[in-house]
């Protein structure tokens, strides 16, 4: 299709079909990109249109149309969407995906400076693995450089305009080759990014020639300039196939060797001698990645850029500006001395070494401090609905997923344990939300984009331990209407350090700086096994008593973590305490609890083929004290009955089906057996006749919630029918009126409410 009019030189406030324009984003030779409306389905989209006299050229339409064509089956976190093409009022038009973000040429000239290394391969990996998307696809995108590469607000790097992209294998059938000049194909894609192929205008362009782009691209953000260079075109490209650039390790000493071999690898003149695929490459990123000990860390630039001119949609938040930035000062009007008086610098340079002094004898920890200003928690827009089941909150779309619900002491509060998903870079990230159906409110305790919204999150690149169990505690205690968080202080050679653990209220937006504990940790590397499921750290389970804390540790000799128990009191950090579990099989982090009346501990440990041991311990007394419950196939969540002793915890049958056990602590025996389901933290009724789970619902073909009863016949009832069903939780309030679910895919979630007083069985 070709269009018959002339393009518009600006279409600010006009209407290309559905799409409303509403603004200009960027400007080229070719035409413009402008951000518009879709009104039909209400979202933001960038319009990609031709303009002037290329919008009436049928060769140019036809190229400009084929980059629709060639992304458009390409569906990737790391590809920006194409929506639609066409031709409206005589200009050509592309809608796509509207990324709200910084194109990485433009963040790097911004920067002026260098990227570390690790940052750079977290970009190049996600690019990677968009082009092992493209090229899975048969299509080669031939224009791999900065310019194309989108860092946006959601954290994650977007590969975008496929406008000279090729379809491998199609060219040729369909003979849609480029035009040929003199012999030789004309060339196309960008001059400092070209392959030495491109350069010599093959006809057959195949995938290496956009790992040779990513591996300039990459060169490029590690040194600060260009491998090749030319004053002219044609020099610059006799540079790209002749000349081999120097090595990255030579310009800097602190760029690993194997990093520096990789990208060398990437710029290989023989196509065939390059690494074999995109995916290839991945995967050598991420093994150089958590070899040195950065497979989850975010990149330190992208959060700099990121909190420089970003605002995360994901928590959107209303919160009031802080009291100091409030207040004004008034103008001082002064007389400048016209004299030097030597005395005063010499005071200011005594008071300023008594500052540092003062400030490195205080500051052994950056969290410890004598004062500190205490932020309120974001109070976020979610919305509220009501549903049949019961009262939903729909959370924003954003790059995370819910992994578990907690109510707070007796408040109608539930916590929301947030993690970031992969291909994003709140991936590993954890986060909380506080939600409140009573009142319909909701705040962030705590970003799940971490360093994103957080300076303080990755502090030495060691993570913040996170444990959303709030308990029921006297308001005297440390932890009354706060949850435990940890922070690793590591050393400079990562071989140890220390870990603290404070508390963070509800209310607020970050843990009181004041540590309540202190814990030396010998040797500090297993942490850097993330994502959290493999750590071996951390993990704060608190007493009913809010004074006690039981703390998953290291032990640097046995190379095995344990647990240990230990008092809070007084007004500084203190170290010791009762071991209660001694090293042996890796104890999972997060599995232990205590009993409701804090008499008992239960955790649990992995075992090397898979399965896992259900292990029960006394609460504050030594190693000797704890006895093997279970083992085998079990959940990771063995939850204590209110008042019996009693843990319920599901296990999977040779069949691969969860049915749920209720289990003795004192002989191990198994009192019941309730059926198929899966259970989660606070799925007991406080009255203990019940358990709210999680099963199969053969009606709605989705797990739903399900009510049963723990004495014989064990009768069931099914307490929700949600179109996309229930992805975990069944979390019980402890005044037992509610039960929290999640429901929705990651990244587009609800956290539904369910009245129980409506739905479970007669008293």
């Amino acid at each position: 299709m070709v269009a018959s009019g002339s393009g518009q030189a600006s279409l600010i406030g006009k209407s290309l079909g559905n799409y409303a324009v509403k603004a200009l984003i960027g400007r080229g030779a070719m035409g413009a990109v402008y951000l518009a409306r879709d009104e039909a389905l209400g979202r933001p989209v960038a319009l990609k249109v031709l303009l002037g006299s290329l919008a009436r050229n049928p060769d140019q339409v036809r190229r400009f149309q084929r980059e629709a064509q060639a992304a458009a089956p390409l569906r990737h976190p790391n590809i920006v969407a194409m929506y639609e093409a066409g031709i409206r009022g005589g200009t050509p038009y592309i809608a796509m995906e509207y990324v709200e973000g910084e194109p990485l040429d433009r963040f790097l000239r911004r920067r002026g400076a260098t990227l570390k290394w690790q940052n750079a391969l977290h970009i190049a990996h996600q690019v990677a693995e968009a082009l092992a998307c493209a090229h899975a696809h048969g299509i080669v995108h031939r224009d791999v450089k900065p310019a194309n590469i989108l860092l946006d607000h959601q954290g994650r790097v977007r590969l975008t305009d496929f406008g000279i992209a090729n379809a491998c294998e199609e060219d040729a059938i369909a003979g849609d080759r480029p035009a040929e000049r003199g012999g030789v194909a004309h060339i196309t894609g960008t001059p400092d990014y070209m392959a030495p192929e491109q350069c010599m205008g093959a006809v057959d362009i195949g995938p290496a020639c956009d790992l040779f782009s990513l591996g300039v691209t990459l060169y490029q953000m590690l040194s600060g300039r260009m491998p090749f260079t030319g004053r002219s075109t044609v020099a610059l490209m006799n540079s790209i196939m002749t000349e081999d650039p120097p090595r990255l390790s030579q310009l800097d000493p602190a760029i690993p060797d194997d990093v520096a071999r990789l990208v060398a690898h990437l710029l290989e003149k023989d196509p065939a001698k390059r690494p074999a695929s995109a995916k290839h490459v991945s995967e050598q990123i991420r093994r150089l990645q958590k070899e040195n000990g950065g497979a989850s860390a975010l990149p330190e630039a992208l959060n700099a850029f990121i909190r420089e001119e970003t605002r995360p949609r994901t928590l959107r938040a209303d919160t009031p500006t802080p009291l100091s930035r409030m207040r004004t000062r008034p103008r001082l009007t002064y007389q400048r001395r016209r004299y030097w008086m030597p005395i005063s610098v010499y005071s200011k340079i005594v008071v300023a070494l008594m500052l540092i002094t003062a400030f490195a004898g205080a500051g052994y920890w950056r969290y410890v401090g004598a004062t500190e200003v205490v932020r309120a928690a974001p109070a976020l827009g979610i919305a509220f609905r009501t549903l049949d089941d019961g009262i939903a909150a729909v959370l924003p779309p954003a790059p995370w997923t819910v992994t578990g619900l907690h109510w707070a002491g007796k408040d109608h509060v539930v916590v929301a344990e947030l993690e970031g998903l992969p291909g994003s870079m709140a991936h590993g990230a954890r986060g909380l939300l506080a939600v409140n159906p009573i009142t319909e409110s909701a705040w962030s305790l705590r970003a799940p984009t971490s360093a994103i919204m957080d300076d303080a999150y990755w502090r030495g690149r060691i993570p913040v331990l996170i444990s959303g169990e709030i308990p029921d505690c006297p308001e005297s205690a440390p932890f009354h209407g706060a949850l435990p968080v940890q922070y690793l202080a590591t050393s400079e050679d990562r071989t140890g350090g220390v870990l603290y653990t404070a508390a963070q209220r509800l209310n607020e937006a970050a843990p009181r700086r004041k540590a309540l504990h202190r814990a030396v940790i010998e040797e500090a590397a297993p942490l850097l096994e993330a994502p959290w499921q493999n750590a071996v750290l951390g993990g704060a389970a608190v007493h009913p008593d809010g004074r006690t804390v039981c703390l998953l540790l290291w032990d640097a000799a046995a190379r095995a973590n344990y647990l240990v128990e230990s008092e809070i009191a007084g007004e500084s950090p203190h170290e010791g305490g009762v071991r209660i579990a001694a090293p042996g099989l890796p104890i999972i982090p997060g599995t232990a609890h205590y009993a409701p009346d804090g008499a008992e501990i239960a955790y649990m440990r992995r075992k090397d083929d898979g399965n896992r041991e259900l292990w029960v311990a006394a609460s504050g007394v030594t190693t000797r004290n704890t006895r093997l419950i279970a083992s085998g196939r079990l959940g990771e969540t063995a939850v204590f009955h209110p008042s019996s002793p009693l843990l319920a915890v599901h296990h999977t049958t040779a069949g691969g089906a969860d049915h749920v056990l209720l289990i003795r602590t004192d002989t191990g025996e198994t009192e019941a057996r309730l059926g198929e389901g899966r259970i989660f933290p606070e799925c007991w009724h406080p009255t203990g006749r019940y358990l709210i789970l999680t099963a199969y619902d053969a009606e709605t073909d989705r797990d739903q919630l399900w009510a049963v009863a723990c004495t014989a016949p064990h009768p069931r009832r099914r307490i929700t029918r949600l179109t996309e069903g229930v992805q975990g939780g069944g979390a019980v309030s402890r005044d037992g009126r509610w039960a929290a679910t999640v429901t929705g895919v990651p990244g587009s979630q609800h956290i539904v409410f369910v009245d129980l007083s409506m739905v479970l069985f007669a008293a």
